[in-house]
């Protein structure tokens, strides 16, 4: 995991908070050695709140709290301690040129309102891009570094 930490550093860099997270623990109440791979994982990172989820039979620890420039980060770990996710809160000026053109090309008629950048476990980055068209309507893309759309559906994705 020390290869991604500069890849990681340098995401959580460009990561506004939310500031409320729903009815979560206190960071300190997850066992002592996973709060210490999320806040490895993540420096500076002030957690407020860690959440327990079952997912695939698996109990993952999901942190919550603000990071560079007042905005929110989650960070997922495992119960055996290893990172499996980073979202991160951003803006369109965040997304690499590729993601923003890809969007554009999609939805034209539509500006963006909600940006997540998602490191997974693995260093691949995931762009969440929602977007809003003048009479309301929704449109929600996934997209990878080089721009080509995962997902797309009407709607957000959050």
């Amino acid at each position: 995991m020390t290869h991604l930490r500069p890849l990681i550093v340098a995401a959580l860099a460009i990561a506004p908070a939310s500031s409320a997270f729903a009815d979560d623990l206190a960071p300190n109440a997850a066992p002592a050695e996973i709060l210490a791979v999320a806040e490895d994982t993540a420096p500076g990172v002030d957690f407020r709140s860690v959440s327990v989820e079952i997912e695939n039979g698996r109990k993952v620890y999901e942190f919550r709290g603000v990071g560079f420039n007042d905005r929110w980060v989650e960070v997922d770990i495992v119960e055996n301690g290893r990172l499996e996710e980073i979202e991160m809160e951003g803006t369109a000026d965040d997304l690499p040129a590729a993601v923003r053109r890809s969007v554009a090309s999609a939805a034209p008629e539509q500006e963006i309102f909600r940006v997540e950048t998602s490191v997974r476990g693995d260093g691949v980055f995931i762009y969440e891009v929602e977007m809003r068209a003048a009479d309301g309507s929704l449109a929600a893309f996934e997209l990878n570094e080089a721009g080509r759309i995962l997902k797309a559906e009407d709607g957000a994705l959050s």
